[in-house]
């Protein structure tokens, strides 16, 4: 059984973040690296998991920034599997102790603040 690649769909948040990065070549970067999480139909495997808090979430990094994303899978018991569908939450830059830190940023989409 063939194995589809996955569905990368941007968050409004999401694309917002990352058209806000005034380098174009970054962003440019940073979506080839979403691409590469369509490409593969176990997208988990590309990010690293986050925990505590910001558990369900994955990021993959490019240089200061991050890129998080979630990973929705279709019940594998179901006739018609539909493929795993990543979202695509938030880029941002890493920046440690910083109200505009990625996951400080994260912290507030997730409570709904953004």
């Amino acid at each position: 059984m063939k194995t589809e690649p996955a569905v990368v769909m941007w968050s409004q948040v999401g694309w917002e973040s990352l058209q806000a990065i005034a380098d174009r070549a970054l962003q440019r970067k940073i979506h080839e690296k979403a691409s590469e999480l369509a490409r593969t139909p176990r997208p988990e495997l590309i990010g690293k998991p986050l925990h505590k808090s910001l558990q369900g979430f994955y990021r993959i990094p490019y240089g200061r920034y991050r890129m998080l994303y979630t990973v929705l899978k279709s019940d594998p018991n179901m006739s018609l599997a539909k493929p795993v569908e990543v979202h695509i939450a938030l880029v941002g830059i890493r920046k440690a102790g910083d109200k505009r830190d990625v996951y400080e940023q994260a912290l507030k989409l997730r409570r709904g603040m953004i």
